[in-house]
């Protein structure tokens, strides 16, 4: 009896802990909650040059096209790759391949952020040396493109960079917490 209860309590816990994750994340939608589905993380690649996690979706795959953005409770994760029966695989913007339209929260500035694998601190491209970015800033998405929807969190400067034989700024991006540790994610259909 005394070890079917403590089944039963750790299963309880992992309940209320999943509870609160999806609280979290619905709460961080923005505006219209009919334009997110809800996906559950099935599997995700550590392969640091072609970083990819795979959501189970459900069968109904009519809401779902590659190019949809995915989001945590934080901001935006990457973008759906490709649609399986029951699944999509979600390019991640950690990703070498991934860009992502982005402006800045305090200086206004826009840019394009891309990914340089996994664990590794973003760049933003073509930054001319006259541009006024600052420290710690937070990075949003811009709208611009049509893929990414505008007012997401994406990451946030980490380092600035003018070297003298390069006429553009280095800037070193951190992306969001990588999602190993969540569960749930938000895919906008919108």
């Amino acid at each position: 009896e005394n070890t079917k209860l403590k089944l039963i309590n750790s299963q309880l816990l992992e309940i209320s802990r999943n509870n609160q994750e999806l609280d979290l994340l619905w709460n961080s939608a923005q505006i219209d909650k009919e334009s997110y589905s809800l996906g559950r993380k099935r599997s995700l690649s550590i392969n640091p040059f072609k970083s990819f996690m795979v959501l189970e979706v459900g069968f109904d795959q009519s809401n779902f096209e590659v190019n949809q953005v995915v989001l945590s409770n934080q901001g935006i994760i990457g973008k759906v790759s490709s649609v399986g029966i029951s699944n999509v695989e979600v390019m991640l913007v950690h990703d070498p391949r991934s860009t992502v339209p982005i402006i800045s929260s305090s200086s206004r500035i826009h840019g394009i952020l891309q990914g340089r694998g996994l664990y590794r601190q973003g760049k933003l491209l073509n930054i001319k040396k006259t541009a006024k970015f600052k420290k710690g800033e937070g990075l949003y998405s811009s709208g611009l493109g049509n893929i990414y929807p505008p007012n997401f969190l994406v990451g946030k400067i980490m380092a600035i960079q003018d070297k003298a034989d390069s006429e553009f700024l280095e800037v070193e991006v951190k992306f969001l917490d990588f999602p190993e540790d969540k569960d749930f994610f938000l895919i906008f259909t919108g």
